[in-house]
């Protein structure tokens, strides 16, 4: 906030459990409870990482109607254990990669590629979990 736009006021402000009685330069962010900024760009490219895999899979020709919409269960359950980051179940996301991967390697690899993105915003626990259900199966 620039100088300008600062105002000055000598008159008494309550709210918030906040009491002033003189005078008072504002300017930046006042918060008289608690701030909650949202930052949309991870949660937007979240959504756009995650449609592309959606998309991989309605245009794969070799997978039957129920396993699309298989595939898409788990990769929606795969979205949403992930969110929670370091609290995610880590035996519930390996059940859904080993499923995906026995279905459609190929997407397998792509949601793998997801959740390994730093900027995909997922935790380190889910790309390590993928990860691990990956080597698992290249030692079979």
């Amino acid at each position: 906030m620039s100088e300008n736009d600062q105002k000055k006021s000598s008159r008494t402000i309550i709210g918030a459990n906040n009491y002033y009685e003189r005078d008072i330069s504002v300017g930046g962010d006042f918060v008289g409870g608690d701030q909650t900024n949202i930052n949309y760009s991870n949660v937007q490219n979240t959504l756009t990482q995650f449609k592309t895999i959606y998309d991989k899979i309605d245009a794969n020709g070799n997978l039957s109607p129920s396993e699309k919409t298989d595939l898409k269960a788990d990769v929606k359950d795969i979205q949403t254990e992930a969110d929670k980051g370091d609290k995610a179940d880590e035996s519930f996301l390996a059940r859904r990669l080993r499923n995906i991967l026995r279905i459609a390697p190929d997407i397998f690899d792509v949601v793998v590629a997801t959740l390994a993105n730093p900027a995909a915003g997922f935790s380190i626990v889910a790309a390590k979990i993928a990860q691990k259900v990956k080597e698992e199966e290249s030692n079979r």
